[in-house]
Formats: structure tokens, sequence, C-alpha cells
């Protein structure tokens, strides 16, 4: 079975790239490298790679060394979305589909009268809006 290395190296990795100053330069491998001491400078890279060729990020490899450095490392939308700094439109629809499964399922006209109005409320504040809001919940802001 392979290792899953998600939690343990990707996910860091992009919450610590998600929160680089950016006042500052985008941040560097060797930077990340530096804050992030449980990964190994190795790991770092593999990590990187991957998350540049599944589009999370995009950055600039160097070969420094003997061993590739990245520079100039930068979120997408994607890495955004992975790291809830930019809504998904995945929790927007699993809101809408959880409403409509309890309207199907009560038979209490108080509850579903309440189900309708908020659902309605939803639709109206729309699908960015409702997104940016879970995201922050999500964040915990």
């Amino acid at each position: 079975m392979t290792d899953a290395t998600w939690d343990r190296r990707e996910l860091p990795l992009l919450r610590a790239i998600a929160n680089h100053d950016e006042d500052k330069s985008p941040p560097t491998s060797d930077a990340l490298a530096a804050e992030l001491p449980e990964l190994s400078p190795r790991a770092i890279e593999v990590a990187l790679d991957a998350l540049v060729d599944d589009g999370h990020l995009t950055a600039t490899p160097l070969n420094h060394e003997g061993r590739v450095a990245f520079i100039n490392i930068r979120l997408t939308g994607h890495g955004r979305r992975a790291v809830g700094q930019w809504p998904s439109g995945e929790a927007y629809d699993a809101f809408i589909a959880r409403l409509d499964s309890r309207l199907d399922a009560t038979s209490d006209a108080d509850e579903r009268s309440r189900l309708e109005r908020l659902r309605n409320a939803v639709l109206d504040v729309g699908r960015d809006v409702l997104g940016i809001v879970i995201a922050d919940v999500i964040r915990g802001r």
C-alpha cells in the first residue's frame, strides 16, 4: 500500500505558502524548508513538484547545487480552495442538496416552512456570498 502524503506533507506546505506575507516576495523552497523543519528539503521538492503538476501551485524550478529548487511559488485558485482561502462551490451545492433532502423528508408543516424560507434565502444570497461565508466558518473566522 502506498503512503498517503497529503495531510503530513502537501497540505502543511500549501498552508505555509498561503500564510506567507503577501507584501514580501513569493516564497522559495529553501525558505519553506526553514519554515517546515519536519519536512526534508527532498520531501518539499517532491511535494512542490506534485502540487505544481496538479495545478495547486505555480513555481519556477531551478537546478541548484545538484538538486531542484523552486522560486516564485504562488497558490493558484485550486490551491487557495484547498486551504480555504477561496470558496468552493461544492459546499454550496452540498448545502442546497441537504436542504432539499430535509424538505423531502419532513411532514411537519412548521419545519417545512422554515426550511423553505432558509432555502429561498440561501438561493437569494447566492453561491459566491455563501461560499465565502462557509469558507470563513471553516477557517474559524
